[in-house]
């Protein structure tokens, strides 16, 4: 353990798991098909260059999240934070497989509900998806965000106008909401 106290999880992985459905399609389809699998020389390809035409270029992935226990954050926020950053940046490719619940926790010396609990707040954001035995993957929903904001935007725009208010009070209203949320001061006096 770090003298801070932050506990460190990094992990690479090989690849980044299977592609997508559309993939998938056009694999079925023949049309990301490479041919016999086997290298110039009639042997049998090795299974780093046969993931590569099935699936595409494998590159390396790595899965970091540190635990800060003297941060203000609880810790369950601290992972969903950390993961739900590396997805959207897209270090956390589309369609990789994240350590399961009691893995991550183990490794992080979490308790299984912190984990569980970032895990359906993931889910809840639309950055993860569970697939029951199959595990939870990096959710191919890059701009969940940004429909679940339109919509939190809608459902302002919508009460806003039955109070009464302006167009301009709302845009106020709505600044100063950001401000405060942003830079985590009061309101601005």
């Amino acid at each position: 353990m770090e003298p801070s106290g932050t506990v460190y999880l990094s992990r690479v992985v090989a690849g980044s798991g299977r592609a997508g459905g559309a993939a998938r399609t056009r694999e079925r389809a023949g049309v990301n098909r490479r041919g016999p699998r086997d290298d110039h020389r009639g042997e049998p390809a090795g299974r780093a260059s046969r993931y590569a035409g099935r699936w595409g270029r494998i590159r390396p992935v790595t899965f970091t999240i540190a635990i800060d226990p003297h941060s203000a954050d609880a810790p369950y926020e601290q992972v969903r934070a950390q993961i739900s950053e590396q997805a959207r940046s897209g270090e956390l490719p589309v369609g990789y497989r994240l350590p399961t619940v009691r893995a991550l926790a183990g490794e992080l010396g979490l308790a299984a509900n912190t984990v569980a609990k970032a895990y359906r707040a993931l889910e809840g954001d639309g950055v993860v998806e569970t697939r029951g035995r199959h595990g939870t993957v990096v959710a191919a929903a890059g701009d969940a965000a940004a429909r679940q904001a339109a919509s939190a935007a809608a459902e302002f725009a919508t009460r806003a106008h039955r109070l009464g208010l302006t167009r301009e009070q709302a845009g106020a209203a709505a600044a100063e909401a950001l401000r405060t949320v942003y830079e985590g001061g009061g309101a601005a006096g």
